[in-house]
């Protein structure tokens, strides 16, 4: 149980930090290309947390 706490801060934690990068580069250039990029990234990023949670969700649910 401690694991998955630790999982669900550890990804909490990366994810504000990822949010975070995307702010800075998108005050550094407000070039709309790059807007356009930061876009992506930021779906990219918001697929693979869904993916990872998707991943240790259904053990959570196993073992209460």
């Amino acid at each position: 149980a401690k694991r998955k706490v630790q999982a669900k801060k550890e990804a909490e934690r990366k994810r504000k930090e990822d949010a975070r990068k995307l702010q800075e580069e998108m005050r550094n250039n407000k070039d709309e290309e790059l807007l356009g990029s930061c876009g992506f990234r930021l779906k990219e990023a918001f697929c693979s947390i869904t993916a990872h949670f998707r991943q240790i969700l259904p053990a959570d649910l196993r073992n209460p």
